[in-house]
């Protein structure tokens, strides 16, 4: 058998003419093919309604054990538009998590105070809240954490502006008045790895340098970008400090978390630590989020554009607290029409407006100053006139009394042989009109309303929420957290604003003249004893 196997006789192949290989152009059949069109992704979606807790369906579990809101919570989010999520999705593969199942399962993690990834999961296959807000899909924490990495920009952003939109627009929530404030919230980092700034750059020159010795090693040329950013952030930062008249050999930075200064928090310890903002309407709805690491201040232009997509125009007036007194406020605010109430430090007694005591000597806002002659009166009716002007950094014009000498309250305006000298910035204009508004006891009434509007944020996002220390590193990562917390709050308070008239708008809307029917009937009675209680 071997040898017949061997000693085959091998035909030779036959060769196909010039003429009959060109029958076997490839032109028409790619001519023939069909066309694909653009569908819409697919993905995992059940029903909630089809799940039982032993002979009780879970709907109406819930609603026997004081968790119907949880209901609300998810009718609401499957009304929201989510097209900037669907967006990034392929039409090919595996069929996905619903955007809305995995997006419900961190705003129900965020209200019941478990927002890691590992809490997640655990809430979705133990928790019965979580098993209706997923209708029984149980996402891992990988997935949970590549849908906010995939979404980070829209979840920042696009979606929290979205969704404020519908919630607003359908609760008929106006906006007139706004409150803004800002919190110090911990990074999640430790101080104990906080390096100074000559070891920041050492680092970065001796990185960079093995990064040239070995450019084919990946893993170098990472780790040697990320301590170049590193240097650059503390060069910014020494830049900041000698512009403040501070040493820049004090600079700290962590390497982990470069994006994070070293901060006082409200116990009176310094951390590595973000300062998040919020601008709240008087119905305390979140109208505006940003996350600073430094400045508050400067949070305030994005939050005031986030309000005008979602109102289509900006707040009639906003309350804000001393620190935000600063020309660049000021002036921002005058240029854009908005009325303002910003204090500088000062408190109301007696009816009065004054400076917060401190210093025993006569405050500059005791000095009146007339427009027209060009002089500043002091107290005791003595005039200070222009003596030098002076154009550095801060521009500012100085006026001088030259009776000081003989002026019997002297020992409580200056402490000075020369006498008391008394500058004049470009910002002084706002803040003495400022003063004249705070005057007003109307404006005082309406500026009290500030705390009540804006602290109980604050309060709920970190008692209630556990938004005491940020769980993500990097400044996009924790604006994406801190738009998951916002959402999570705004959702909460239109379940408690809305209640029943959210529910019956949702359910008009989602039915249709096919189903018209017992079901139908069935929310629209309910919607009516609602109504009627």
């Amino acid at each position: 058998m071997k040898e017949i196997c061997e000693n085959k006789i091998r035909r030779p192949a036959k060769k196909i003419p010039l003429t009959k290989q060109k029958l076997f152009s490839f032109d028409k059949l790619k001519s023939t093919k069909k066309k694909t069109t653009a569908r819409n992704p697919s993905f995992i979606n059940k029903n909630s309604d089809d799940i039982f807790i032993g002979d009780i369906s879970l709907r109406k579990y819930l609603n026997n054990t004081g968790m119907g809101w949880v209901i609300n919570l998810k009718d609401i989010l499957q009304s929201s538009d989510i097209s900037v999520f669907i967006k990034k999705y392929q039409t090919k593969g595996r069929k996905a998590i619903h955007p809305q199942t995995i997006l419900g399962l961190i705003v129900y993690g965020i209200l019941m105070r478990q927002s890691s990834l590992r809490e997640l999961e655990g809430l979705a296959n133990r928790d019965i809240g979580a098993w209706w807000i997923c209708g029984g899909v149980r996402p891992d924490h990988s997935t949970i954490g590549k849908f906010i990495n995939l979404h980070s920009e829209a979840l920042s952003e696009d979606y929290f502006v979205s969704l404020t939109k519908e919630l607003v627009t359908k609760l008929k929530i106006k906006s007139n008045d706004c409150a803004a404030d800002g919190t110090v919230i911990e990074a999640a980092s430790s101080r104990y790895k906080l390096i100074k700034a000559e070891a920041a750059h050492l680092t970065s020159e001796k990185m960079e340098n093995e990064a040239k010795a070995k450019p084919e090693d990946k893993n170098l040329q990472i780790k040697a970008e990320k301590a170049k950013k590193v240097s650059e952030i503390v060069r910014q930062r020494q830049v900041k400090r000698k512009a403040k008249g501070r040493s820049a050999e004090k600079t700290f930075v962590l390497p982990e978390e470069p994006d994070a200064p070293l901060q006082k928090l409200k116990n009176g310890t310094c951390r590595p630590a973000y300062q998040p903002s919020v601008t709240v309407n008087q119905n305390k709805f979140i109208v505006g989020q940003h996350v600073d690491p430094t400045s508050e201040s400067a949070a305030i232009q994005p939050m005031l554009d986030q309000h005008k997509e979602i109102y289509n125009a900006l707040p009639q007036c906003m309350l804000l607290d001393a620190g935000y007194h600063s020309f660049f406020i000021l002036s921002l605010f005058v240029g854009l029409d908005i009325d303002i109430l910003c204090p500088q430090g000062r408190v109301d007694r007696d009816n009065k407006w004054e400076k917060r005591p401190g210093n025993k000597l006569f405050d500059k806002s005791k000095f009146i100053y007339d427009e027209k002659q060009d002089i500043y009166v002091c107290p005791e009716k003595k005039e200070l006139e222009f003596s030098m002007r002076m154009t550095k950094e801060r521009p500012y014009r100085e006026y001088f009394c030259k009776v000081c000498s003989e002026c019997p309250s002297r020992s409580r305006c200056t402490k000075s042989q020369k006498g008391r000298t008394v500058k004049r910035y470009e910002s002084d204009p706002f803040k003495e009109g400022m003063l004249e508004v705070f005057k007003q006891k109307k404006a005082r009434k309406k500026y009290r309303q500030r705390k009540a509007i804006v602290e109980p944020v604050f309060a709920e996002l970190k008692e209630r929420q556990g938004l005491t220390r940020f769980r993500t590193r990097g400044l996009k990562k924790v604006k994406t957290e801190f738009s998951l917390h916002c959402i999570a709050y705004n959702l909460k308070r239109a379940i408690s604003l809305g209640g029943g008239l959210y529910l019956f708008i949702f359910y008009c809307q989602q039915l249709t003249a096919d189903n018209f029917g017992k079901k139908k009937q069935s929310y629209v009675f309910g919607a009516i004893l609602y109504f009627s209680e």
